[in-house]
């Protein structure tokens, strides 16, 4: 459901697992997920509208039947200026917080690390992100999650004004996944800033967009769809603890 993008869903599903399991490692690590999924753009959009429509039918009853009858209309109070900046905030702090939670229960595992280093990057808290970064690249990880952890490692260095590590790290993320269109476009922005026109070219002459449609992959445009590839090892695991039928 994280990967369908299913929000209602993935809450249902984990409202009914809770009880039953409430101190599992892998719920806390779900509902972490329900938190970083709800800070995307359309998520808080989405819950602005909501919003604005509870505020209008608000009105529209304080209003008195009257003005309902005479077909008058008090629109809901639009949002101030920033409102939507800083709802995503909130929603990006209520996110790390609950990976940070998962951690402490448990969840020591590359994933949960390179997605609370990931919000705390849009927190700007880039010593606590550097941390967890360095701490998922110790840990056994799925090439897709080494290469997002260098991917945000590369973004790190360029929020620290540091554009030959971060075009290192960008380099490093490449090469763990060599089909990965972030990178390079990443690549090709660092060096034209630094003047390095042609090189730029050079770099962006590397993707073929029809071509690319159809052959390459990257991790980075599944990220906040889910842990998909979590799913094998996960099932993996739930069979071991399936006692088989004597």
């Amino acid at each position: 459901q994280q990967y369908l993008r299913d929000e209602a869903g993935l809450a249902r599903t984990l409202e009914a697992f809770a009880p039953a399991i409430p101190q599992d490692v892998e719920l806390r690590l779900a509902r972490a997920a329900l938190a970083e999924l709800r800070t995307e753009p359309g998520a808080v959009a989405a819950s602005e509208r909501v919003r604005l429509a509870a505020a209008e039918r608000s009105a529209s009853v304080q209003g008195g039947y009257d003005a309902v009858a005479a077909g008058e209309r008090t629109p809901g109070k639009a949002a101030p200026p920033g409102a939507f900046e800083e709802e995503t905030r909130r929603r990006v702090e209520i996110a790390a917080t609950a990976y940070e939670q998962a951690i402490d229960a448990g969840a020591d595992v590359a994933e949960a690390h390179l997605r609370l280093a990931r919000n705390l990057l849009v927190l700007d808290r880039l010593d606590a992100a550097e941390r967890h970064l360095a701490r998922a690249l110790e840990l056994p990880a799925d090439p897709r999650q080494t290469y997002l952890t260098r991917l945000f490692l590369a973004d790190l260095r360029e929020r620290q004004h540091r554009p030959a590590d971060s075009m290192a790290a960008y380099a490093s993320a490449l090469a763990t996944w060599p089909g990965a269109q972030a990178p390079v476009v990443a690549l090709a922005r660092l060096r034209a800033l630094g003047g390095a026109t042609e090189a730029a070219r050079t770099t962006l002459s590397r993707i073929h967009v029809e071509r690319d449609m159809r052959e390459r992959s990257d991790p980075w445009m599944g990220y906040i769809g889910g842990q998909g590839w979590r799913v094998p090892a996960a099932l993996a695991a739930l069979r071991r603890d399936i006692e088989p039928l004597p």
